[in-house]
């Protein structure tokens, strides 16, 4: 018998594909951020999309625990990606990862 060691689960590398430095960067960054926000027994809710939304305005990288519906995490942390134009770096145990990069500023700069 022999301890072959399991595939790891990348939640933002398809199979195969070869992972890009900036992402590699968002994970690494991943790592080091505290869970913002929990998903609760409403699971996927209008008011939770609408929170996470508004962190990744303020933060661009949000933590997202899973407190309850855990069985169904893999389809509601894509879902969340899905609802708020997210991409998710990374998913470990029952947290996932989102980052989303800043909006320019609306009016930009005044031409002189």
């Amino acid at each position: 018998m022999t301890d072959e060691p399991k595939p790891t689960e990348s939640a933002a590398t398809p199979e195969g594909e070869a992972e890009d430095p900036k992402l590699k960067a968002l994970k690494a960054r991943a790592q080091v951020t505290r869970a913002t926000l929990k998903v609760g027994h409403d699971g996927v809710s209008e008011r939770l999309v609408t929170l996470l939304d508004e962190a990744l305005d303020r933060e661009e990288m949000v933590k997202v625990r899973f407190a309850a519906l855990k069985d169904q995490k893999r389809f509601l942390s894509r879902a969340l990606e899905e609802q708020t134009h997210s991409r998710m770096v990374l998913r470990v145990g029952h947290t996932a990862t989102y980052y989303r990069a800043r909006k320019p500023a609306e009016g930009g700069e005044t031409a002189a």
